[in-house]
C-alpha cells in the first residue's frame, strides 16, 4: 500500500506519466511509486520535472510493440534538486501558470459553447 502524497510513475505504454495520490492506494506493475527521501523535497517538484522530462524518458524505451522502462532506466534520469524554499516558489510560479492556462481554456469553452448557439 503506497501512502498518500506518493508520486506515481508510468513505466509502461505511456512512459513517465505523473500523478499525485490523494489517497493510500495499490497500483500495477506497469506504475512505480516514488516518495522523496528526505523530508526537503517537494514531491510536486519531482513531478513538474518528470512532466518536463517525460519526452526525454520515452527515448530511452526500446522500440517494442508496447514502450517500457524498468527501475535501472528509472533510476539513471538525474533530477536537478534546488534547495526547498526555490523549489516551493518553482512549483508555486509553475502552478499559478497553469491556473491562468486553464481559467483561459473554460472560456474559450464557454465561448465555444455559446457561439454553437449562435448557428
Amino acid at each position: 500500500m503506497w501512502p498518500k502524497g506518493t508520486l506515481c510513475i508510468t513505466i509502461a505504454a505511456n512512459i513517465a506519466n505523473t500523478a499525485i495520490l490523494g489517497f493510500d492506494a495499490c497500483f500495477p506493475d506497469s506504475v512505480v511509486g516514488f516518495i522523496p527521501s528526505t523530508e526537503h523535497t517537494d514531491v510536486r517538484f519531482i513531478e513538474y520535472f518528470f512532466r518536463t522530462a517525460q519526452k526525454g524518458i520515452e527515448k530511452f524505451a526500446p522500440a517494442t510493440a508496447q514502450k517500457n522502462i524498468n527501475l535501472d532506466i528509472l533510476a539513471k534520469v538525474a533530477i536537478p534538486l534546488p534547495p526547498e524554499k526555490e523549489q516551493r516558489a518553482i512549483v508555486e510560479e509553475i502552478e499559478r501558470r497553469l491556473s491562468v492556462a486553464e481559467k483561459i481554456e473554460r472560456s474559450i469553452e464557454a465561448n465555444k459553447v455559446r457561439t454553437d448557439h449562435f448557428r
